[in-house]
């Protein structure tokens, strides 16, 4: 199975009114610079929780499934990120999974694998549009559940519909595994 490396890259248009919009936009592709900005804001976004993960999982991530790997970018400096891959069956997501194992191109468990914001950029509705178009890839690919994890963000997934399921450890941090049945 071939994937249609094309990737989503969303830009902020300013209208003459000054509101501001997020555009969506197809890119041939995310460059090494954006792995590295990735990296930087999964760091600033989850080193005080222990549960950062490094370069190669990400362009693991990028590699097995390219359509459900979002970077939002602001004056050409990518300022948010979600990635995601698909599973044949539900289970617990884990830290530093290898998605080049774990991915599957049948599956229909939508898993949201990481996504975070530099700090300058948060609390400005970015979240709440990146999330809702992970959610709208997994409702058009016809998913049957969107499942995650967090430590610290149960709260903004509830606001969207997310049910916490359980809760679990690993690497001694706590983990709230979370679900979007579509």
């Amino acid at each position: 199975h071939s994937w249609n490396m094309r990737f989503l890259r969303v830009k902020p248009f300013k209208s003459l009114l000054g509101c501001v919009t997020w555009v969506m936009n197809f890119i041939p592709r995310i460059t090494e610079s954006d792995l590295r900005q990735i990296v930087e804001i999964d760091h600033e976004a989850f080193s005080s929780y222990g549960t950062v993960q490094e370069q190669q999982i990400f362009a693991k991530r990028l590699k097995a499934f390219a359509e459900g790997f979002i970077v939002v970018e602001f004056d050409d400096q990518v300022i948010r990120y979600g990635a995601s891959e698909r599973w044949l069956e539900e289970r617990e997501p884990a830290i530093n999974e290898d998605s080049l194992l774990t991915h599957h191109w049948q599956g229909r468990i939508f898993c949201i694998t990481g996504m975070a914001a530099r700090k300058t950029f948060r609390w400005q509705g970015i979240g709440s549009a990146l999330l809702l178009r992970l959610i709208s890839i997994a409702k058009k690919k016809n998913f049957e559940t969107i499942v995650l994890q967090t430590t610290h963000a149960q709260d903004f997934y509830l606001r969207h519909g997310f049910l916490i399921v359980r809760e679990k450890v690993q690497w001694n941090v706590k983990l709230t595994i979370i679900e979007f049945d579509l």
